[in-house]
């Protein structure tokens, strides 16, 4: 992946860029119908929401002309109370869109389909600020650049979806989260993309987001990792469902210029493509992460489970009891700290580790020596061995204070 990472940051920026001048250009994804959104209605083509402090209950599936959006709340609409129970169905247009409003509250029973046309999301919110919007049912969009739920310039938001988001275009991310910070995002359901640049999870230039994810991401197009941090700092994401990518250049977990983050994936990660450049996990320019893993990491195409460069520092990895990897662990990273509870492939480090913690009888290691090597002893049985070729270096021998009933010192 190494070789790649250049065309791959700017395909990414030029992505990014293209996505805003669109945004910044005028009104993608179709045009905010002129029909105001009226309280009790039964049937409708397309609404606007833009007063305040107001309740609507809508009962009733929505199907706007070519180019209108389902539902648009508009500048300065703050303090609303929206129910809907029905679908929304577009075509060149946004399903639902939140543009420069605050405060307001969506819950939504029904499923979300955007068709034909490009940039046209499932969910948007621009500029607003401490929304609090819950969908249940699915989100789906069918074409290019069309993200299912993006936040952009957007901060303070609560967004709950409860069912599945699928995309079936190119640059199309299941959610898209751009210049925007501290919101909560919480999926129960599976988020699947198909297309060439379609991230499942994308943080760009957004930091100290809290994301929990309950079910599985799949992505099958080129340069599409499962969850990718891109100039993003301070993120919590929880999840709890496996990571599956299949195209080339796609990587489960991918942190570029990512610093203080932390994931939490209580599943597999797997990557099946044979390019040499499709890592479950890679790490590049990004520092003081912690990745706690508790299932499978494969890269079932040849490459390592776990890859971290040379301009990376002090990041953490706990690798939980039951954890085990196909592929090898490759640190040219600096101060790196890994705790194996599970079991490893193999350690590659020509960087410098800082503490490894170990429980795995058995573990593989080759390279310079960590600074301090820690066993971890849970019985007479079961307790970290590290079979070492190719040493350089010396190491600081400890006793882990993972240990099971066990306390060191002096007798």
């Amino acid at each position: 992946m190494r070789r790649l990472l250049n065309n791959l940051s700017l395909l990414t920026l030029l992505s990014s860029l293209l996505w805003s001048n669109y945004l910044y250009a005028g009104a993608p994804g179709g045009a905010v119908s002129g029909t105001a959104c009226a309280n009790g209605a039964t049937t409708l083509v397309g609404c606007a929401i833009g007063t305040s402090d107001t309740t609507y209950t809508i009962t009733g599936d929505i199907t706007p002309a070519d180019g209108i959006r389902g539902i648009g709340f508009t500048d300065g609409a703050d303090n609303n109370n929206l129910t809907l129970n029905g679908y929304i169905s577009t075509r060149s247009a946004i399903g639902i869109s939140l543009e420069s409003v605050d405060f307001n509250t969506i819950n939504m029973t029904g499923n979300i389909t955007t068709a034909e046309g490009r940039f046209n999301y499932g969910i948007l919110l621009f500029e607003s600020n401490n929304n609090k919007t819950t969908i249940t049912g699915n989100i789906t969009t069918l074409r290019v650049g069309s993200f299912g739920l993006i936040l952009s310039s957007s901060g303070s938001n609560t967004t709950n979806v409860i069912g599945n988001i699928t995309t079936s275009g190119d640059s199309s991310d299941g959610i898209f989260t751009f210049n925007s910070d501290s919101n909560t995002t919480n999926i129960t359901g599976n988020i699947t993309t198909a297309g060439l640049g379609s991230e499942a999870v994308f943080f760009n230039n957004s930091n100290r987001n809290t994301t929990t994810i309950t079910g599985n991401i799949s992505t099958t197009g080129a340069q599409a990792p499962g969850i990718y941090h891109l100039n993003a700092d301070s993120n919590t994401t929880t999840m709890t469902g496996n990571i599956s990518t299949t195209g080339q250049q796609s990587s489960g977990v991918f942190l570029l210029n990512a610093d203080n983050n932390t994931l939490v994936i209580n599943g597999n990660i797997s990557t099946s493509a044979t390019d040499g450049n499709s890592e479950a996990i890679l790490i590049s320019n990004s520092d003081s992460n912690t990745i706690t893993l508790s299932g499978k990491v494969q890269s079932l195409g040849g490459d390592q489970a776990i890859s971290i460069l040379a301009n990376s520092d002090a990041n953490t990895f706990n690798i939980q009891s039951g954890s085990t990897f196909l592929g090898d662990f490759e640190n040219l990273g600096t101060n790196t700290v890994i705790t194996n509870q599970g079991t490893m492939d193999g350690i590659e480090n020509t960087g410098s580790i800082a503490t490894f913690n170990n429980a795995q009888t058995g573990a593989t290691y080759s390279g310079t020596l960590p600074v301090n090597y820690n066993i971890i002893i849970n019985s007479p049985t079961s307790y970290g061995q590290m079979f070492v070729t190719s040493e350089a270096g010396s190491t600081n021998f400890g006793l882990s204070t993972l240990s099971t009933n066990l306390y060191s010192g002096k007798y």
